[in-house]
């Protein structure tokens, strides 16, 4: 593997005592990116940031040199049926953008949503909102739309339909995509041996180009290939197996683009076993 990139891996961190605390433990797993949310991800109330923390915040990226990334809230849903969700969303995703923009923060990653609605129609709604939010939010940070597993009503499970939303985003610089592995699974992109990942990378190339993905979301799967059920499971316990992860971590074109580790754990020291697993694999 070229020595001219840096890898770039972590998970999912805590941010409980402070936002500068998830560098603490990200450095405690021996990471060199990490993801985190700015606020609890199950209220839509998003509270300013103080500039103490703001700096704080800074400061803890400078020294430890780690990539971090924000989640957005799992309450957003730019085309739900509700008219009220859909302003909701609308707000806490802007407010979003400007706390990371505020941190220094690149990518906010954030789950297209669902729609009861024609397909067709969930997308635009997603794209329109979408462009709003742009005009309105920050200059420098970015969406970044990550693949649905394919659960019932979910938007934008495959490539082609976030080709199709993206296609109707006014300004392209600032969305991109994280591709996470558990949802591509689940939906049925079958990557476990070399011909199915090679595959599958044509693929999001061709359709919304590898230039466009800027995090990937490391996650084994409970369920099975095609299940469309999102189900996150430890790096190799799961049914998707390791010479998919291996592929990855050996894949020259990703490796500075930052991987994020969201399985289950119960200490975050437990992150630091899959992380180093997923470093094993990578061939001298």
């Amino acid at each position: 593997m070229t020595k001219t990139k840096k890898l770039l891996i972590g998970a999912h961190m805590s941010i409980y005592g402070g936002l500068s605390k998830a560098f603490d433990r990200a450095v405690e797993i021996d990471s060199t990116a990490m993801q985190i949310f700015t606020h609890s991800n199950r209220q839509w109330n998003v509270k300013e940031i103080s500039k103490e923390a703001i700096e704080k915040f800074k400061d803890s990226q400078q020294k430890t040199n780690i990539i971090p990334i924000v989640h957005a809230s799992y309450l957003i849903n730019l085309c739900s049926d509700t008219v009220e969700v859909q302003h909701k969303s609308k707000i806490a995703l802007e407010k979003e953008l400007h706390i990371a923009e505020e941190l220094g923060i690149k990518y906010v990653v954030v789950h297209p949503g669902y729609g009861r609605a024609d397909k067709q129609e969930s997308l635009n709604k997603l794209a329109e909102h979408t462009n709003k939010i742009l005009a309105n939010a920050g200059k420098n940070t970015s969406i970044l739309f990550e693949n649905m597993a394919g659960q019932k009503n979910a938007v934008c499970s495959s490539f082609e339909d976030l080709a199709a939303m993206y296609s109707k985003i006014d300004n392209k610089s600032r969305v991109g995509f994280c591709l996470d592995t558990c949802h591509a699974w689940a939906y049925g992109y079958d990557f476990s041996n070399e011909e199915g990942y090679k595959k599958m990378v044509h693929s999001f190339n061709s359709i919304l180009g590898l230039d466009k993905l800027k995090v990937i979301h490391l996650n084994d799967s409970k369920k099975g290939l095609g299940a469309k059920t999102d189900r996150h499971e430890t790096i190799g316990k799961g049914t998707i197996g390791l010479q998919a992860f291996e592929l990855i971590m050996n894949d020259e074109r990703l490796v500075d683009i930052p991987k994020i580790l969201e399985i289950p754990v119960e200490t975050t020291e437990e992150y630091k076993k899959d992380i180093n697993l997923l470093k094993s694999l990578i061939r001298s």
